[in-house]
Parts: structure tokens; C-alpha cells; sequence
């Protein structure tokens, strides 16, 4: 399932009609829905206010999702959503990204992060449940702006068995997919050395001056897929609503 906010209506007759509304999927996290129906029409309904659960009883693992809001939301110096890991608990390092100049220098985003107490270049990185880990340096093989992801799981420890072949933590991203409606977003994003600070240095003479210049361009759009028809007799129009998106 996505990672959304989900509504589900239950209906059985005899039964009344039972509704569960704002239930919310995370990445990686299983949830879970108890619904018990009541005597009754159906013309009746039953509203089941759902709440978040602050313990969750069902698992062990420990972890945190950031959101679509917190990509949006907070500053990322060089357009990578890797940068929120280091907003988390339990999470240190340096990013490594792909930008020069950012860091260390060296481009391998994501290598230098310890997650869980393991050392940098062991964290699995997974894309839409995808294996996405580079096996000779630890770090991401495919990257994302931050306008294609919806949601990313950060587990720190205590995960499943099944993601295995890791010392580190396991980072599970989720693109993002087309709805019922057609969506879209263009962006600019610039950084000019004018604007930049000075890298840091004890020197007292030819002290370096920031060259860091950087403009990322990005365009995103979804929606239903639809098909036209293909002649006289030919296959009809495809309409794609709740059934396939891009």
C-alpha cells in the first residue's frame, strides 16, 4: 500500500455500516485496523475515531518516517533528502553527498552515516522496497530529488529478519505515485558563491574563497493514466482512475 491516509468502510447485511477514517500507512511499518461490527441496518453507520497509538505494541523495531511535510518543509543545502536522517535520534556522520565541495568531498551519498551505533558504509538503502545499496562502497546507487519522494523509513535497530546483510540501520524510500487528479511541481534552486561562506580555515594568508555554485532544475507531474481510442472498432478509451497511475 502507499504511504498515505487511508478511509475504510466496512458493510455486511445485517450488520450496521462501520467507517474507520484517517488511518495512516507508514513506510516499512505494518498497521493495523480492528473493526468490530454492530447489530443493526445498514442504513446505520458507526464512526471509529482512530488515534495515534503512541506504543506500538505490534513490534519491536525502532525507527521514525520522515514525511512528505518535513521534505518540504525543512532546508536541504544540497537537495538531498538524506540530509533529514541526521534530524533523527540514534543517527550521526556526514552525509557524503553529491555535490562537491559539501563535506568531505567525496561523492558517495549516504556512506558516512552511522545509524544504530554501526559504523559508516553499513546501512542498507532500499527504493520503494527495492534494494538500492551500492555493494562495493555502502552507499546509494540511485538518488532522488526531493520533489519524486513521498516519505522515507529510517529503523534503527530491532528490525525484521528479512532485511539481513546489514550492521547498520535500514533506510526504505518511497517514490512518489500518481492520483486521481492531475498534480505537478516545478522548482529552482540556486546556490551562489556570492551568498556562500568561506570554507574554514586556520590560515592567516590565502585564505580560500567559496566557489560553491550550484542550480538544480526540477520538474514533477502525476495523475490517472488514460488511452485514447485507437479507430473505428478499435480498443476504447483506457480510464486509469483507482486503478493506474504514473
Amino acid at each position: 500500500l502507499e504511504p498515505v491516509v487511508y478511509k475504510i468502510i466496512v458493510e455486511a447485511a445485517g450488520f450496521k455500516r462501520a467507517l474507520i477514517d484517517n488511518i495512516k500507512v507508514d513506510t516499512s511499518t505494518v498497521t493495523t485496523a480492528n473493526i468490530k461490527l454492530e447489530l443493526g441496518e445498514i442504513q446505520n453507520t458507526v464512526t471509529i475515531s482512530s488515534n495515534d497509538v503512541v506504543l506500538n505494541t505490534d513490534s519491536g523495531t525502532v525507527g521514525q518516517t520522515i514525511t512528505e511535510r518535513n521534505i518540504t518543509d525543512i532546508p536541504l543545502g544540497d537537495q538531498s533528502v538524506l540530509n533529514l536522517m541526521l534530524t533523527l535520534p540514534n543517527v550521526t556522520g556526514d552525509l557524503l553527498g553529491e555535490t562537491p565541495a559539501i563535506g568531505t568531498g567525496i561523492i558517495s551519498p549516504g556512506q558516512g552515516l552511522s545509524v544504530g551505533g554501526g559504523r559508516p558504509g553499513g546501512t542498507s538503502f532500499l527504493a520503494d522496497g527495492v534494494n538500492n545499496t551500492s555493494s562495493a562502497s555502502g552507499r546509494t546507487i540511485a538518488s532522488f530529488s526531493p520533489a519524486t519522494v513521498q516519505e522515507f523509513n529510517v529503523q534503527t535497530s530491532n528490525f525484521s529478519a528479512e532485511y539481513g546483510q546489514t550492521t547498520g540501520g535500514i533506510v526504505n524510500v518511497t517514490t512518489k505515485s500518481g492520483t486521481n487528479k492531475f498534480r505537478g511541481q516545478i522548482s529552482y534552486f540556486r546556490k551562489d558563491p556570492n551568498l556562500s561562506a568561506a570554507p574554514f580555515t586556520i590560515a592567516a594568508v590565502n585564505r580560500p574563497v567559496s566557489n560553491n555554485k550550484q542550480e538544480d532544475y526540477a520538474f514533477t507531474i502525476g495523475g490517472p493514466i488514460y488511452l485514447p481510442a485507437f479507430g473505428e472498432g478499435g480498443p476504447k478509451l483506457y480510464n486509469g482512475k483507482d486503478r493506474s497511475f504514473f
